[in-house]
């Protein structure tokens, strides 16, 4: 009978199994009458009515009895049944395992235990210390793989370039930054040099298989189902990711109806379906969307919310940087008519597909909007974002028409562009 073990070298003593659930074999027939052992025999309850686990009980269905396993290891004089051949006197079990619990000889023995539980004493003493090192280590390494990859992600940016190869300038941004903080980050620099360019297989936290196992995070589609159950209640569920090897919208479609099959669902009776905004999947005329829908007229398409938002806070940081160039005149005080004219001008050519009015009339346009801002005393109002709120908080668009459109997003060259980039803000606002 294996009595206790270490798991996994990571320094946690493990208590053998109990086998509690095997209790029910132990009837016997004593004095005549049947007993046998009972669940709550393996917990004691002190004074404070809390009740404690006797982790140290051990029940053997071989031997019918139980045991003391700290006792067996370390109470090795003892003549106690509980410290060597095992206690099976059901009728008396209870007086038994109190009397043992307040005895001089399992004191001793937890003593022996506990102090034989200290790490520097154990045999794998060694085998504990390496792998917490190690563990340590690959925590460490972790910690700043995540936070690179934060970086990238918040920014929008490619992760991998056209290789793979420490000191190449065509690695991409991830290792690229890497070795970037590995010129100040000792630590870094020799996990670098220890595990940068090595063959695939090795785990070293730097590699494009660091992402979901792929080349790159692109190639993988999401499949979630959302349902509606009897009552009313609708339900999403997450199904699986699928590596994906291309992006056209025949290898897409042909790759959803496979798994649709492989959850035994009928595509014919879908009701609707949602993807991002790329023309593969949202194509009018060969896109996965007019593709299911030739299958199942009765799935609707709807542009993905999260990619939608997510496009559009792109947009936006563009438009951050951008509005400040061209429209942050704006917020400056004690420009004069013609310094305001100056820049009109320049924005009237910037929108001249989207604006139709002479430039006396957008200057007078500019000076109250900027004259009502003032008034307000809003501090609020300063982004790209805070006026657009302001405008239609207050209902003003009618007003400064052409104040929305440059504040909009100063990237749109188009009004159906502008049309949409509008709705998306509505979403967000």
């Amino acid at each position: 009978m294996a009595l206790i073990h270490y798991g996994q070298f990571s320094g946690t003593l493990h208590p053998p199994n109990q086998s509690i659930q095997a209790i029910d074999e132990s009837k016997k027939s004593i004095r005549g009458v049947s007993r046998k052992l009972k669940k709550h025999n393996f917990f004691v309850t002190k004074k404070n009515g809390i009740s404690v686990p006797r982790t140290w009980l051990i029940y053997s269905p071989s031997n019918v009895s139980v045991f003391c396993y700290i006792c067996k290891l370390y109470a090795k004089t003892s003549k106690h049944l509980l410290c060597k051949e095992g206690y099976s006197d059901w009728h008396h079990i209870t007086e038994r395992l109190i009397e043992h619990e307040n005895s001089t000889t399992y004191r001793n023995a937890i003593c022996d235990y506990s102090n034989r539980s200290v790490e520097l004493k154990r045999i794998v003493c060694q085998l504990v210390k390496e792998y917490k090192t190690e563990v340590q280590y690959w925590r460490n390494t972790l910690k700043r793989t995540i936070a690179v990859i934060q970086f990238i992600s918040q920014r929008g940016l490619a992760f991998f370039g056209d290789n793979e190869i420490l000191g190449n300038s065509h690695n991409g941004n991830f290792l690229g930054i890497m070795e970037l903080l590995a010129t100040f980050d000792q630590f870094l620099k020799e996990h670098l040099n220890n595990y940068g360019n090595k063959d695939s297989g090795k785990s070293n936290y730097i590699s494009s298989h660091t992402f979901h196992s792929t080349p790159n995070v692109t190639h993988i589609l999401a499949i979630v189902l959302r349902y509606v159950k009897s009552e009313g209640q609708a339900i999403e569920r997450f199904i699986k990711f699928i590596d994906i090897y291309s992006h056209n919208a025949e290898y897409s479609t042909s790759t959803v109806i496979e798994i649709i099959k492989q959850l035994g669902l009928n595509i014919e009776n879908f009701v609707g379906q949602s993807h991002d905004d790329a023309s593969n999947m949202a194509g009018k005329y060969t896109g996965l969307q007019v593709r299911i829908k030739k299958i199942a007229p009765a799935a609707e398409y709807l542009p993905c919310a999260a990619h939608s938002l997510n496009l559009k806070y792109k947009k936006e940081e563009k438009f951050n940087v951008n509005v400040e160039k061209k429209f942050g005149f704006l917020f400056k005080e004690n420009l004069t008519r013609n310094e305001i004219m100056t820049r009109i001008k320049a924005l009237i050519l910037l929108y001249e597909n989207e604006l139709d009015i002479d430039a006396e009339s957008f200057v007078d346009e500019f000076i109250q909007f900027q004259s009502l801002i003032t008034s307000t005393n809003n501090s609020t109002t300063i982004t790209p974002t805070d006026q657009l709120k302001f405008i239609r908080n207050m209902q003003i668009a009618h007003t400064f028409p052409n104040v929305e459109t440059c504040i909009l997003d100063t990237s749109v060259t188009d009004l159906e562009t502008v049309r949409r980039v509008r709705q998306l803000k509505k979403m967000a606002i």
